[in-house]
């Protein structure tokens, strides 16, 4: 969905836009959007730390996340980041411009029931992460430091397909749904493990 095209015949209505998460912020702080729209995984940062950033510098900035990944946890994460929409790629283009308004105008258009879903998985227990070669806690060490794939081959010195090729293992491995909830362990990884059995 090409949003300036979509977005061409709305009056009164400009469009900044830029693939990378990493230029998000410096966009937000000269143009001061009404809404920001992001996906959930962009090609150099995940969406809902990219919200986190600019809310950080603004906390009245409004975001809808529009995604492939419609799924319970994906749909958490942009909740808890801030997001005030969240719509499925495949929506209608109407569907779109409708959300956008809405959330411009300080509603919420928000799927509760994935969010409530997505509670509901996360109160299952962690899987152990005993038996991880070497390789694999650093990558899930990194996952929970946040780095992005790019960020882990260029500190594990690791082709990048490499790196993505060991998330997906890993996934499989601790029956991790999605990247997500593959984070969500991570991070509860590190909080729980001494210093002596983590990278």
């Amino acid at each position: 969905m090409a949003l300036r095209t979509l977005f061409a015949g709305v009056p009164d209505t400009k469009i900044v836009d830029t693939m990378f998460g990493q230029n998000a912020l410096a966009l937000y702080r000269k143009h001061k959007p009404d809404v920001v729209i992001l996906d959930v995984h962009l090609p150099d940062s995940y969406g809902p730390d990219v919200a986190r950033e600019i809310r950080n510098f603004d906390d009245n900035a409004r975001f809808v996340f529009l995604t492939n990944d419609y799924k319970p946890l994906a749909a958490l994460e942009a909740a808890q980041a801030g997001a005030r929409g969240f719509l499925s790629k495949s929506v209608s283009a109407s569907a779109v411009l409708e959300a956008v308004k809405q959330v411009a105008a300080g509603a919420r258009q928000l799927p509760e029931d994935l969010i409530q879903d997505a509670a509901i998985l996360r109160s299952a227990p962690f899987p152990s992460i005993e038996g991880l070669t070497e390789r694999e806690r650093a990558i899930l060490h990194a996952l929970a430091e946040g780095m992005t794939p790019f960020q882990i081959a260029h500190e594990l010195k690791q082709p990048l397909k490499r790196i993505y090729s060991a998330r997906v293992s890993l996934q499989r491995r601790l029956g991790a749904r999605t990247v997500q909830e593959l984070v969500r362990i991570a991070s509860n990884a590190k909080r729980s493990m001494s210093k002596d059995h983590w990278p």
